[in-house]
């Protein structure tokens, strides 16, 4: 019994270790994203006005834009990219010791089974058998008849003395 208890506690036990972490796997994580493709389109517009009105004209103007949205985007892709890689490895990390802790599981539980089955086949309850019960029905009212006989002399013995 005490076994049982003991791998029924520590079964419990990881699967609340299991569904912490499992938690900590999906909740908390901040992504980056590149932008979108209209706040890009509306950058290098900004950017070409920019160069325009700075007095370049219009092809140097067009290269030094490209120039600018092409290192914008490298930065971008490397910043975020960067970020979520060590976002995914975090998970990655938490859905590890979930995959532990449900393995931990199912050995406590796998434990807790042994000596729990070991306890139904020896239940160690007796069973009597009565062979003979019409004998054992007649001596039971013979004795109560003997005792109720002597219960009734008795009381007529002491009320006439």
């Amino acid at each position: 019994m005490v076994f049982f208890i003991l791998f029924l506690g520590l079964s419990v036990f990881s699967i609340l270790i299991s569904i912490y972490f499992l938690f900590k796997a999906y909740y908390g994580y901040t992504y980056q994203y590149i932008p979108l493709s209209t706040d890009l389109k509306k950058y290098e517009d900004e950017l070409y006005t920019y160069y325009l009105d700075s007095g370049k004209d219009k092809q140097e103007a067009k290269k030094l834009t490209e120039e600018d949205v092409k290192l914008f985007l490298v930065k971008a892709f490397v910043n975020t990219t960067a970020n979520n890689m060590r976002q995914n490895e975090r998970k990655l990390k938490f859905l590890r010791i979930t995959g532990w802790s449900l393995s931990a599981v199912l050995l406590t539980a796998l434990l807790a089974f042994i000596p729990y089955s070991y306890g139904l086949n020896n239940d160690n309850t007796e069973k009597v058998k009565i062979t003979n019960l019409e004998s054992l029905i007649n001596k039971s009212l013979n004795h109560s008849n003997l005792k109720t006989k002597q219960d009734t002399s008795e009381n007529s013995k002491g009320g006439t003395e």
